[in-house]
């Protein structure tokens, strides 16, 4: 199985008080050995590669490919089973700007280049919109909006038992699915 991770989605800070240009990617250290790690442990084998890095509507992506072994097999069924959904990339800052609050103080840095260096996936990202992402039908649309992981009908709201068989759960689900999907 290939996923799409948006691995890094644009200008505004991420959790370590990082911001990072879109533009000033330079991608080519990390396509020489496109490895995918899980949380950034380099001390234990690869999970899986990285078949296609870019840049995609301002926001860096990859597409994920995944070994066989135990550990990329349960982090591929956890993705699959949307328990997990978020990566995290490893970059070193080229140019940048040191940024600071009010005092003076070092908040983080404003990277207007920055080379890749590694992708892992992870329980929690620095930067929150790092996450499964999913194309509309003609691979134009890149959204890593929670509601796209919608696989059952949800439960009637009116209907005491919230049965998902009810006319009005079938139609919601979709209604749903066909304007995520691209359809008019």
């Amino acid at each position: 199985m290939t996923t799409t991770f948006i691995v890094r989605s644009g200008p505004g800070p991420d959790a370590n008080g990082n911001i990072t240009d879109m533009e000033g990617w330079d991608l080519a250290r990390y396509q020489a050995n496109p490895v995918v790690l899980w949380d950034h442990q380099e001390s234990i084998p690869p999970i899986g590669k990285a078949t296609r890095v870019a840049i995609h509507q301002a926001q860096l992506v990859a597409d994920i490919e995944f070994t066989d072994t135990e550990l990329a097999k349960t982090i591929e069924r956890l993705i699959s089973n949307r328990m997990i959904n978020a990566t995290s990339a490893r970059w070193l800052p080229i140019t940048w700007t040191t940024l600071r609050d009010e005092k003076g103080w070092t908040t983080g840095i404003h990277s207007h280049q920055q080379a890749l260096i590694e992708l892992s996936i992870v329980n929690i990202p620095a930067d929150p919109a790092a996450l499964r992402a999913h194309l509309n039908t003609n691979g134009t649309t890149l959204s890593a909006s929670p509601a796209l992981y919608i696989t059952d009908p949800p439960p009637c709201p009116t209907c005491t038992q919230g049965r998902q068989d009810h006319k009005y759960a079938i139609a919601l689900f979709e209604a749903l699915n066909g304007v995520l999907r691209g359809a008019p």
